[in-house]
């Protein structure tokens, strides 16, 4: 189908498709976004009637669609968190290492969680336009590019916290580290995906060649730092560690250890392409901006434990 021809057909008989029922309407545009998904989100311009119905599609595709006033559409996002599509399609990798593995890969996996033993660049490189042409690629990494001013989120609910939680493995035992990012304040568009980008390359935020995997969870934020040192690791589904009810925030949660090291990752570095940072500088990475009293001398021990770890970065 014709993405020009549907784009136009939106305009020329928009009364006629305002006039349908909503229960028609959404199976056409169940069937513009089978065809065509990036015509199905062009079509929100059209009219608030449509915006509505994609933003609810979107964010719902497994829930009935019972009502779009605006206020049901804000709540629903801000109860289910979800990634735009377009970078969940393009950027999969980076949102969860796991992601960047091979189903083969996945297969033969014997360890609970996909390392990718020293080799960090590897969600990089595994991005679906990244594994193309160099002038293909040329086109994504434009510091002007379109994708870079994308929010990470679906909607108009912006992430305007993001923390980064990092737990370093060695033969003696378990430490963590806490950062929150600095991200711009509203009415800016919060945590975009060009800054997302950005972050992950600029070394604070994971342990260079001692990285073992990373995720993003979406609408989470920690409760207690105090008891985060205490336990010495992030468990997401602690209710007293972790808020999940925070459609504005997200957390990164970093994984390392010692046993993971370039020279075993099996990659020839001089034939393949190496991510860089397409813009300025990262965003910058701050320790906890709370009560220091919280954290007590265990954040020093813990720079100090995390030493051989960020030599790395």
């Amino acid at each position: 189908m014709n993405p020009l021809f549907l784009r136009r057909g939106f305009k020329l008989d928009m009364a006629q498709l305002q006039d349908l029922p909503t229960e028609i309407l959404i199976q056409v545009l169940r069937y513009v976004r089978h065809e065509d998904f990036r015509t199905f989100l062009l079509s929100q311009a059209t009219a608030r009637r449509f915006r509505n119905i994609v933003q609810d599609m979107i964010t719902s595709v497994s829930q009935p669609i019972t009502s779009f006033s605006g206020s049901t559409i804000r709540q629903r996002l801000q109860e289910n968190p979800s990634l735009n599509p377009l970078l969940q399609h393009r950027f999969a990798p980076l949102f969860d290492t796991s992601n960047a593995f091979t189903g083969e890969e996945h297969a033969t996996n014997i360890y609970y969680y996909l390392s990718l033993e020293g080799d960090v660049t590897l969600p990089f490189r595994r991005l679906p336009w990244a594994q193309r042409s160099e002038t293909e690629r040329e086109v994504y990494l434009r510091p002007e590019a379109s994708w870079r001013r994308l929010p990470l989120l679906a909607g108009e609910i912006p992430i305007t916290q993001l923390e980064v939680i990092k737990n370093y493995t060695t033969e003696t035992g378990d430490t963590v580290k806490y950062l929150q990012v600095e991200l711009p304040t509203p009415p800016g568009p919060g945590l975009t995906m060009g800054l997302f980008y950005d972050l992950l390359l600029g070394g604070q935020a994971t342990y260079g060649w001692d990285t073992g995997s990373w995720e993003l969870h979406l609408g989470t934020r920690l409760r207690n730092v105090e008891l985060l040192f205490e336990y010495e690791c992030y468990i997401f589904n602690d209710g007293e560690l972790v808020d999940r009810d925070a459609p504005n925030c997200a957390v990164l949660h970093v994984l390392g250890g010692s046993g993971c090291s370039q020279e075993f990752a099996g990659v020839d570095w001089e034939m393949c392409w190496g991510p860089q940072i397409p813009g300025e500088k990262p965003p910058k990475c701050l320790p906890w901006q709370g009560p220091l009293n919280q954290i007590g001398n265990e954040s020093e021990d813990d720079d100090e434990n995390n030493e051989d770890g960020e030599d790395a970065e």
